[in-house]
């Protein structure tokens, strides 16, 4: 059960707890009832919804992902331009770019 989606673990607990339930005489003998069942039933119930939870923030991650790129696109479209203008500010004063994170490589 270790590579198997989460539906698969889902359905295999709850075929095999329905499978308990429906044959309780022939399992209880070796420690399996009512409890097992109930235990298996609400594994794959927890499963389903934070499975549900899960498909949700991998959506939400892919439109904020989407948004920051865009941003840091225009972040750096106007730390370009910015940089361009400083530089032709201070054409003659190379030192001073570094008050602007810009190295002077002239």
């Amino acid at each position: 059960m270790a590579n198997e989606s989460f539906a698969e673990t889902i359905r295999k607990v709850r075929l095999c707890a329905d499978g308990v339930e429906n044959n309780l005489d022939d399992v209880s003998p070796v420690g399996l009832g009512q409890e097992t069942v109930d235990a298996g039933r609400d594994y794959a119930a927890r499963m389903e919804t934070l499975d549900a939870e899960q498909e949700a923030l991998k959506a939400d991650l892919k439109t904020k992902t989407a948004e920051l790129k865009a941003v840091r696109k225009q972040a750096r479209q106007w730390y370009s331009r910015t940089r361009k203008r400083i530089k032709i500010a201070l054409e003659n004063e190379q030192e001073r770019w570094i008050e602007f994170g810009i190295k002077a490589t002239r």
